[in-house]
């Protein structure tokens, strides 16, 4: 049985749209890993929304978050 796959979903917002992402994908699109965005979520430091056992993060606040909160750990020199 072939597996399930997700696909995004778009939400209109205020400002316009904004794409949902897995959090699957939000983790390749930004290079974190699927756990540590889902405690960004479950923290409120990003948005998303929860539909059944998934969350799905917005696009536009997973962006503002990494660029306003560089990656942890040695900074180059």
């Amino acid at each position: 049985m072939a597996a399930k796959r997700h696909k995004s979903r778009d939400k209109v917002s205020a400002g316009g749209k904004d794409q949902l992402l897995t959090t699957l994908e939000a983790a390749k699109l930004v290079g974190y890993t699927q756990d540590h965005i889902s405690l960004l979520l479950r923290r409120r430091l990003i948005d998303g929304e929860k539909k059944g056992r998934d969350w799905l993060v917005s696009s536009t606040s997973l962006h503002d978050y990494v660029k306003n909160n560089p990656k942890p750990g040695p900074k180059p020199t």
